[in-house]
């Protein structure tokens, strides 16, 4: 996910509290760049192979971004993002334009299916 066009973020939290809640946390330029990524190879196999550890099925919530935002308007939104062997954050026009679609989906794992679903993940 890290090379793919169009996506800024992409991480994977998990509760603290609740192991078996996972939540994704994701950024993309618009709602294009995330479509692109429902037809990747990596995101079909994910779909196929995380589906028996789900305990119900993800809800997916397209969000707007409230805070950064410089100017206090959301199309002065200020992103930035620092890749895989980056020191400093990328520089790049998509942050600052406002059209990011931010993602947040929730994933509830089935009890004592933890460990094969970070393991999926991790792949």
């Amino acid at each position: 996910v890290i090379d793919e066009p169009g996506c800024y973020r992409f991480d994977i939290i998990q509760d603290e509290l609740d192991e078996n809640k996972f939540a994704f946390y994701e950024v993309y330029e618009d709602r294009a760049a995330f479509d692109f990524h429902t037809t990747t190879p990596h995101f079909l196999q994910f779909k196929k192979v995380t589906g028996e550890v789900l305990s119900e099925k993800e809800r997916v919530s397209f969000c707007k971004n409230i805070y950064p935002a410089l100017g206090g308007g959301e199309a002065s939104i200020c992103w930035s993002s620092v890749r895989q062997d980056d020191v400093e954050p990328v520089d790049d026009p998509a942050f600052t334009k406002g059209s990011l679609q931010v993602i947040h989906a929730p994933h509830f794992i089935k009890n004592g299916r933890v460990n094969e679903f970070i393991e999926e993940i991790l792949e």
